[in-house]
């Protein structure tokens, strides 16, 4: 049986996506941390889709992965002084 493959934007989890890119979940983790990977937290659990981890693998090969802007990030991780 094989595994069907999720639309681009369906919501995967980091396991998913670590199985998908072959990175660990905490490389993933500190991505989505750090706003480097576009993600939303649910719960305790990090949500992304395939997509964006494509987008972020795309870049993370060329050495470009930039930091979102602020209004992405989770308000605990925004740079003080940011509008919400």
């Amino acid at each position: 049986m094989t595994k069907q493959l999720e639309a681009p934007t369906e919501p995967i989890d980091l396991r998913r996506a670590s199985e998908l890119s072959g990175l660990t979940m905490r490389t993933l983790q500190v991505a989505c941390v750090e706003g480097r990977l576009l993600a939303r937290k649910l719960g305790g659990s990090w949500l992304t889709s395939r997509r964006d981890l494509d987008d972020y693998l795309q870049h993370r090969s060329r050495g470009r992965v930039k930091p979102l802007p602020d209004h992405y990030k989770p308000p605990e991780h925004r740079r003080q002084g940011s509008p919400s």
